[in-house]
């Protein structure tokens, strides 16, 4: 008969379940990760298009504008109103992915934690059934 542990399972079941919770955290940052990344493109295909819109407006802007000190207004405003825009999505951007990573270590804590949890019942499993081996039995 196997040896039973604290949660009275064999070894192999304490096998079973490391393998799952790995799995399964696996599975939880997989997930996390692609549901970041496509995020991520959808903002920036987002933004790409909203820059290309105010590109094409700016062309508008300029070729309506007959003073020169029109046309350096209109192009000051733009510009701030680009830098503004870039740093908004960077920030966006990098707000999602510390978010992601956050995440992703909390996961791999929680592996961390049943990890040792189900590693000390099997050391003392294993300790157990050293103990019961070394035993001599009875007749």
């Amino acid at each position: 008969m196997a040896p039973k542990g604290p949660w009275g399972l064999s070894l192999g079941a304490y096998e079973d379940m490391l393998e799952g919770q790995a799995f399964s955290a696996a599975q939880k940052f997989q997930s996390l990760t692609t549901d970041t990344m496509r995020q991520c493109f959808e903002r920036q295909a987002e933004f790409a298009m909203t820059r290309w819109k105010e590109d094409l407006e700016l062309v508008a802007a300029i070729t309506e504008c007959r003073d020169p000190k029109d046309a350096a207004s209109t192009m000051q405003d733009f510009y701030a109103r680009m830098v503004d825009a870039y740093r908004d999505h960077f920030s966006a951007q990098s707000d999602l992915l510390q978010t992601c990573f956050t995440e992703g270590l909390s996961a791999a804590e929680e592996l961390r934690e049943t990890a040792t949890d189900i590693t000390r019942a099997a050391a003392e499993t294993a300790s157990s059934a050293a103990n019961d081996a070394g035993k001599p039995k009875a007749a």
